[in-house]
């Protein structure tokens, strides 16, 4: 009566643990006070086997109802996007890229971000964005009449200051690689209402990104 005992409360040791973490407990790890072990008598081992299956029995249905839960998730969680921003380094030299989730990689979520993250001005927003993918010239066709085949994209923005020096390298081009990256770009047109952005960065009307951006200065 007393190894009963002892292997119920052996059992209720076992089922707590189990509780308390989804991992799946191998039964025969699991060693219970009044077992039969080696040499000893079989005398009131099936009880003892018994309360030991209905243990492993227990732990299985507890760790199947914790993976799926894991599996269910939340169903409510919206699915997110990613977008590149490149925003300043704290002593101003050069630049820093994170990625930033967003529920839908769009040009306004892309603005939205660089002004969080100190590019552009508060209350900067986005007239217009479009992408221009340019076919490219095949053998024996003339450049000039398809295109050198870059992705060239048109940023209209409602304001953007004139700067100069070093902060406008990194307000500029905080922009064209953020673009650039976010929207698989060659090189940025940037407009301000309607009218082209005059910098000496400019290549022939555009931005383009540069892969050396953490020093700048």
């Amino acid at each position: 009566m007393k190894k009963m005992i002892a292997c119920v409360v052996g059992a209720m040791m076992v089922l707590s643990l189990a509780a308390c973490s989804p991992t799946k407990v191998n039964p025969d790890d699991v060693v219970l006070e009044g077992s039969k072990t080696e040499g000893e008598s079989s005398k009131g081992s099936q009880s003892s086997d018994d309360v030991e299956a209905m243990v492993d029995e227990m732990i299985k249905q507890q760790t199947e109802i914790d993976v799926e839960a894991l599996r269910a998730g939340n169903p409510d969680a919206p699915t997110l996007d990613a977008v590149t921003v490149y925003y300043k380094k704290d002593n101003g030299t050069g630049l820093r890229k994170t990625m930033v989730d967003v529920e839908e990689a769009t040009a306004d979520a892309l603005v939205a971000s660089l002004i969080e993250y100190g590019i552009l001005e508060e209350g900067t927003t986005v007239n217009s964005f479009e992408v221009q993918a340019g076919a490219q010239a095949g053998p024996g066709v003339d450049p000039s009449k398809v295109g050198s085949g870059d992705s060239i994209g048109t940023l209209d923005l409602s304001k953007l200051q004139q700067l100069e020096g070093n902060e406008e390298k990194l307000v500029l081009y905080g922009i064209a690689n953020s673009f650039a990256d976010s929207f698989v770009l060659d090189k940025l047109k940037i407009l301000v209402n309607g009218q082209e952005y005059s910098s000496s960065l400019l290549t022939d009307g555009y931005l383009y990104p540069v892969d050396v951006y953490e020093k700048l200065d």
